[in-house]
C-alpha cells in the first residue's frame, strides 16, 4: 500500500512541476521516455459514467497512467507497456474493485491504448457490455468550461 501510494505521488508530482513544460509535443500519446500527455476522459457504463482527466508519461518504454474524477480523487491508475501491449492496473476506486469488472477494464483500456498509440482516435466500444470509454486531447487552452 506504501509503495502505491509512493508511486501515486511521485507521478503526480511530475505532472504538477511541468505542467508549464507541456506545451511543445505534449498532447498525442507519449511516445518517447519523458513525454506527457493529457486526456478528457469518460467512460460510460449502462447507468453511470466516469469522467475527469486522464494524464500520462512515458517512463522508459512504460506509460504510467492515472484518471482522476472532477475531485481530483484518483478512480484508476494503471501502467501500459509500449512493447508488449500489456496493461496493469495499479489501484481502482472501490465501487469497481471486484474481479470480473477490474479483468473487462483492463482489457478494454489496452485495447484503446493500441488505438491511441496509433493515431486513430480515442473511443473504444465494447459492445458485448455496452461501456464506451472516450479519450479527447485535452489542450492547455482548456479549462474545463464550455461555450
Amino acid at each position: 500500500m506504501r509503495h502505491l501510494v509512493k508511486r501515486l505521488s511521485v507521478l503526480l508530482a511530475a505532472f504538477c512541476i511541468s505542467v508549464g513544460l507541456m506545451a511543445q509535443n505534449a498532447w498525442h500519446f507519449p511516445q518517447a521516455n519523458g513525454e506527457r500527455a493529457r486526456y478528457n476522459v469518460q467512460i460510460d457504463f449502462r447507468k453511470v459514467y466516469i469522467s475527469g482527466i486522464c494524464m500520462m508519461l512515458n517512463d522508459g518504454g512504460t506509460v504510467n497512467c492515472c484518471v482522476f474524477n472532477e475531485f481530483g480523487v484518483p478512480a484508476i491508475s494503471y501502467t501500459y507497456n509500449i512493447a508488449t501491449g500489456k496493461l496493469k492496473i495499479v489501484s481502482i476506486i472501490g465501487k469497481m474493485n471486484r474481479w470480473y469488472i477490474k479483468k473487462m477494464i483492463k482489457r478494454d483500456l489496452a485495447q484503446l491504448m493500441s488505438i491511441l498509440q496509433k493515431d486513430e482516435g480515442g473511443e473504444y466500444t465494447n459492445s458485448r457490455v455496452g461501456v464506451k470509454y472516450s479519450f479527447t486531447i485535452l489542450n492547455d487552452t482548456d479549462n474545463g468550461t464550455s461555450e
